[in-house]
């Protein structure tokens, strides 16, 4: 047995694998924010020196009065920032759509991440096939 040719494999199939959690990380951290409710307070923060990276902490009051605080980051998985206090914001757990004033917004760059996930599974599977075939 070529242990230099098994070890080709196992690199594929941790590439693969990283791809993958790449490209489901944006979607399941989108997917999983549930909030409803208008904002109430908002402050925005960025990285200096450039003032790039920022995120926006909002405090949303639901219709029993209940103030649940959100971050909103600087990646794809996370809602907009900079939205004004005052602003009804809608997301139900699960889907990637949100509103904003009861306007449905589905800005989630899917097929972007859905091709990394992709490529990722490709690659874990053809790295399977190809270490099976040499067995």
């Amino acid at each position: 047995m070529n242990t230099g040719t098994n070890g080709r494999y196992q690199v594929l199939l941790f590439m693969g694998l990283l791809i993958c959690a790449f490209g489901v990380s944006p979607f399941y951290k989108r997917a999983s924010i549930d909030l409803d409710g208008t904002i109430i307070s908002t402050r925005t923060s960025c990285v200096q020196p450039q003032n790039n990276r920022c995120s926006s902490v909002y405090v949303i009051e639901d219709r029993n009065k209940i103030q649940t605080q959100y971050v909103a980051g600087f990646t794809d998985g996370s809602l907009p920032r900079q939205l004004p206090v005052g602003t009804n914001l809608s997301k139900r757990k699960w889907a990637l759509t949100y509103s904003v004033n009861g306007r449905i917004v589905a800005n989630f760059p899917v097929v972007f991440y859905g091709s990394w996930v992709a490529v990722g599974l490709f690659l874990i599977g053809w790295s399977i096939l190809q270490w099976r075939r040499k067995r």
